[in-house]
């Protein structure tokens, strides 16, 4: 009985979903099922178990790999977000320093939300530039001698940040093809 909110092939005779607790039916229902389960041979029930037990595993590798996937992402966001703002306004290390944590911020917002979200090169340029929109507009809030001249940088700096976007959203949706094959 597959589970409507998490997917997972549960047992026939289930009451709720093994890993999300989602409720499948009705005590009634579950033990009339668990009787049918019971008088099937014994060889077909052990089959029907493997499967069972297959699908539970495979739940929680992908669960674990879904969590590592969210953590590189959050730590390759926190450190590269700064790298780009900071190029794009060359500060003073005071002003690196008060600004620092607002780029670490967005970038580990940034693509941690595209974990979460599912991935796709869409969101991924979506929410990197939004994060870098709101990152640099706070700093040319912020710095005071911010010229005309670093448009171009901005320029520049939205293009990377698109870039990056995509390439994230693009490695997000091969990491979802790759769990779904095995």
């Amino acid at each position: 009985m597959d589970c409507g909110k998490c997917g997972l092939d549960n047992r026939p005779y289930a009451v709720a979903c093994t890993s999300c607790g989602e409720k499948l039916q009705e005590e009634a229902d579950a033990e009339a099922k668990r009787n049918e389960f019971d008088a099937l041979p014994a060889e077909t029930r052990a089959e029907f178990e493997k499967k069972y037990v297959d699908a539970e595993r495979g739940l929680v590798r992908s669960d674990e790999r879904k969590r590592r996937s969210l953590i590189v992402n959050i730590v390759i966001g926190a450190a590269v977000f700064p790298v780009i703002a900071n190029i794009i306004f060359p500060s003073t290390i005071v002003w690196i320093a008060i600004l620092l944590p607002l780029d670490v911020a967005c970038g580990a917002v940034a693509l941690g939300v595209l974990v979460k979200a599912g991935g796709g090169m869409p969101r991924g340029l979506l929410y990197t530039i939004a994060a870098y929109c709101l990152s640099t507009g706070i700093h040319s809030r912020l710095y005071p001698d911010l010229h005309v001249g670093q448009s171009v940088a901005w320029a520049y700096g939205f293009v990377v940040a698109g870039a990056l976007g995509l390439y994230f959203g693009w490695k997000t949706d091969e990491e979802r093809a790759e769990q779904a094959i095995g």
